[in-house]
């Protein structure tokens, strides 16, 4: 029951990527805009990753584990690379809210950079309007799994993810 429950996390998240990313069903260009095709604008980087780097960190990953405090159930990460070669990616949340209701949150991971060894840090923004709301920070295992940390307003919670697909 578990993977099937993650099974369509991954679908639901997956469809949520393919749309950021430009690859839903075309849009006429004579009425498109730019945030017909991709979402709102999305802030300057203002650091860069070298292009032999971004591969290590591409794929699919499942939440394996959080703190008791975070509340959640499950989540997924999809980490991708656009056209210009930036990394860019998409991280969804589920669990319960303080009064155990489900709840669910998708986010837009951007700007990503190395921080040192291994320790990869990205901002988070919101999924609509691309307003920055936390920022991630993660190590890279030796199997390309993925642990650290994610703040989000004035949390900050610890996590641990396992890579399910390097596409």
């Amino acid at each position: 029951m578990q993977s099937i429950h993650g099974l369509t996390h991954v679908t639901i998240v997956a469809l949520a990527l393919s749309g950021l990313l430009g690859l839903s069903t075309p849009i006429h260009a004579a009425n498109a805009t730019p945030q017909d095709l991709y979402g709102p604008a999305l802030p300057a980087l203002t650091s860069h990753m070298a292009p032999r780097i971004v591969p290590l960190y591409r794929g699919q990953y499942i939440l394996t584990a959080s703190v008791p405090a975070a509340r959640l159930t499950s989540g997924t990460l999809h980490l991708q690379v656009d056209a210009a070669g930036n990394l860019i990616g998409v991280l969804a949340l589920y669990g319960y809210d303080a009064q155990g209701y489900q709840s669910s949150e998708v986010f837009r991971l951007w700007n990503f950079g190395l921080t040192g060894p291994a320790t990869l840090r990205s901002e988070v923004l919101t999924l609509n309007a691309a307003i920055v709301v936390g920022q991630v920070v993660v190590q890279r295992g030796t199997r390309g799994d993925l642990w650290g940390q994610i703040r989000l307003d004035t949390q900050t919670y610890t996590f641990r993810w396992h890579k399910v697909a390097a596409q």
